[in-house]
Formats: C-alpha cells, structure tokens, sequence
C-alpha cells in the first residue's frame, strides 16, 4: 500500500529545483486515487521535465495536463492532475 507521504516523497523528487509546488489535492477513489497539483514553473523546459519525471514513475498514469500550461513560455503558473 502506498501512502499519501509516499506520493508526496515521489513528487518533490521528480520536481525541478527552479520548481515549487502551490496546491496538492488528494481524492480517493475505488481503485487507487487522484492527485492533482498546482504551482509555478520559470520556464517551460522545467515543467516539461517534471512531466516527464512524473510519466517514468510506473506508480502513476492518466495525466491530465491542459492546454492552458503550454501558452506562456516563462512564469508558469500550472496545473494537471494524474492518478495513481
């Protein structure tokens, strides 16, 4: 069983250093969870790595990230959501 620190541990792994993280949600479901965050990203090299971090990790699937993050190149402000 995975637990919710567990999650947490993988995250701050997978994000940049020039990263940080605003909003984390975590809601359970029948077979497993939803995590969604929000934060802030300098550049969009940086989110394009944490998403590729995030996508390696076999624990979680089903990314969800809008369109809306891809619009500036710099100064982020972003939010997806993945299940795990």
């Amino acid at each position: 069983r995975v637990t919710l620190s567990d999650i947490i541990a993988r995250i701050s792994s997978a994000l940049p250093e020039s990263m940080y993280i605003t909003s984390l949600s975590y809601t359970p479901m029948s077979s497993g969870a939803k995590i969604a965050l929000q934060g802030f990203a300098p550049q969009t090299e940086d989110l394009l790595l944490l998403r590729s971090s995030l996508e390696q990790d076999p624990l979680f699937g089903n990314f969800h990230f809008p369109t809306s993050n891809w619009i500036k190149a710099a100064n982020i402000d972003f939010s997806f959501d993945f299940e795990i």
